[in-house]
């Protein structure tokens, strides 16, 4: 199987990296929770980049392999890939599994940034 490369415009974070990359980031930031088996990464990493390439410099997005990774979905209790989760500073926003067309993921940003201002 080969390794899958995150989109330019998405940062892939780990254990890690996700406390610099996304708990102590200056933005909101929208992080993809994604297995390798999962089929549908695809579609959901396209909608990511539409939303990246909207909100650019006021939402950062970020894929993590929770397969790989497990230290921090085990935390947040993320069973169900792929699951999106938004942050602002060192708290969730919102978690919930990729159900959400992109046009429900972008309210749900604009939601974030409107209470952060």
């Amino acid at each position: 199987m080969r390794k899958e490369q995150p989109l330019a415009r998405i940062a892939e974070v780990t254990d890690g990296t996700f406390e610099s990359d996304v708990l102590k980031s200056s933005i909101p930031v929208l992080v993809l929770f994604w297995s390798p088996i999962d089929e549908s990464r695809e579609r959901v990493e396209a909608a990511m980049e539409d939303i990246a390439n909207r909100f650019q410099d006021r939402v950062r997005i970020a894929i993590l392999n929770a397969q790989e990774y497990q230290h921090v979905r085990t935390a947040l209790r993320i069973t169900q890939f792929p699951t999106l989760a938004l942050f602002k500073g060192d708290r969730v926003v919102e978690i919930c599994p990729c159900t959400l067309a992109g046009p429900q993921v972008e309210r749900l940003i604009e939601q974030s940034l409107v209470l952060a201002a």
